[in-house]
């Protein structure tokens, strides 16, 4: 390499360090405009590993600032890369950001598969610490899909890899997923039981950011149990510590939990507060926005404002009809059509709940189903339709017998996993 060719790369290299270090303090815009600059260079200089790593962090950049339509463009652009180059430790990382940019728009069989991909080239290549952090990144998406056998055999993995580990932080992590997967079966004593431990564990390490994370996790769980008052103690802990710490980025789902409590606890006015912080710090078009929007077409209507509660439930159906959350949307609509039941036409009520009733017979949401059920049974009662209503009863009742049996999956799902966990003698901190 000649003096020059040395020069210019030195440049290149101080560029990306300059990068880096806006992008770790969040200010995405100058990070970019210094990793353009580098790529610039590493690209007129044909050197490859240098202009993946450019492409990743402008990558991580863009997701930063919520633009994955850009961030993903950059990652297939690493992808080709990686494979042309064998950059197999590249190609890791870059299936690694690419299920996180799914995982936030909720394409969860996209994140998964981008995941799984990135966790089997770690196990190729023997990066035990990566495999940790992938298989924790999966055991989210498998808690949340209640894919309980796949969740069994991860959390098996983890434990194997935590004996050589002395990665507290990362073992601290791996136990939320555990507290997680507990609350999703409906095992919230078990779960708390864990958050506990953990609060105690990040208040030693002084970590006020995960700290405010399990308090939300707690709010969760006491909230699913209607414990309404407890869980607003817990979520209003969270978002103290939350705004006492270095990271922000997700207040919006703590004013969104505060509001809905609020709202269930009848404290609409203090709700609306919340929901309207949840919009001033909330710029992406997500199931969380459809769901606040949801929250005010009720508050509206409530208020008498219907021409403002209509927007507001509107914009709500569409977001989730657009996002594909089929159960929140099947929710919004049946509550859109309880509160404008005299407004709406019958031709337009129909349509509404049918839709809804297809969208969660593709996904056997049963509990949604018979929701739906009730609703078109009492309505075609109320209307005179006893040849409709009476169809809708006994759809009900075959309904009830197909979600009996669900259930009964479910719980063997559950039994199984509880064994697992239980086998493995987690120690907490």
């Amino acid at each position: 390499m000649t003096e020059n060719k040395k020069e210019i790369v030195l440049t290149g290299e101080n560029y990306y360090t300059q990068s880096r270090k806006y992008y770790e303090n969040n200010d995405f815009e100058s990070s970019i405009n210094y990793v353009n600059l580098a790529l610039e260079i590493f690209k007129s200089e044909d050197i490859p590993e240098m202009i993946f790593e450019c492409l990743l962090l402008r990558a991580s950049n863009y997701s930063g600032k919520l633009d994955f339509k850009k961030s993903l463009q950059d990652l297939n652009e690493c992808e080709d890369y990686c494979k042309k180059f064998g950059l197999n430790n590249g190609l890791m990382r870059t299936y690694n950001l690419i299920g996180y940019n799914y995982s936030y728009l909720n394409q969860f069989d996209n994140a998964t598969k981008a995941f799984e991909n990135s966790l089997n080239i770690a196990r190729t290549i023997f990066d035990d610490k990566f495999m940790i952090t992938l298989s924790l990144n999966l055991l989210t998406i498998y808690t949340l899909h209640h894919s309980f056998d796949k969740s069994a055999k991860l959390i098996l993995e983890c434990s194997k890899l935590f004996k050589s580990s002395k990665n507290k932080f990362k073992y601290a992590v791996f136990l939320e997923k555990i507290s997680l997967l507990f609350s999703e079966i409906n095992e919230f004593e078990k779960a708390n039981e864990i958050n506990n431990y953990l609060l105690y564990y990040y208040e030693t390490e002084n970590n006020k950011y995960k700290k405010g994370i399990i308090s939300f996790y707690l709010g969760n769980n006491y909230y699913k149990e209607d414990k309404f008052d407890v869980a607003l103690g817990y979520y209003k802990e969270s978002l103290l510590a939350i705004l006492d710490s270095d990271y922000t980025y997700n207040l919006y789902e703590i004013y969104l939990n505060l509001g809905i409590t609020l709202f269930k606890l009848e404290r609409s006015e203090e709700a609306l507060e919340y929901f309207n912080k949840f919009l001033d710090s909330n710029t992406a078009e997500n199931k969380e926005l459809a769901l606040v929007c949801s929250y005010l077409g009720e508050y509206y209507f409530l208020k008498n404002y219907t021409g403002k509660s209509n927007n507001y439930f509107l914009k709500s159906i569409n977001l989730f009809h657009d996002l594909s959350v089929n159960s929140f949307y099947t929710e919004v609509i049946i509550k859109y059509v309880k509160c404008f039941k005299n407004i709406l036409t019958r031709e337009e009520i129909l349509e509404y709940l049918n839709e809804a009733m297809k969208l969660c017979e593709k996904s056997a949401d049963y509990k949604v189903m018979l929701l739906i059920c009730k609703e078109l049974s009492e309505y075609y009662g109320e209307i005179g339709e006893t040849e409709n209503s009476n169809f809708y009863n006994n759809k009900t009742n075959y309904l009830n017998l197909l979600k009996k049996k669900n259930e009964e999956k479910f719980e063997l799902k559950k039994s199984e996993l509880k064994e697992t966990i239980k086998n493995l003698n987690l120690k907490l901190l």
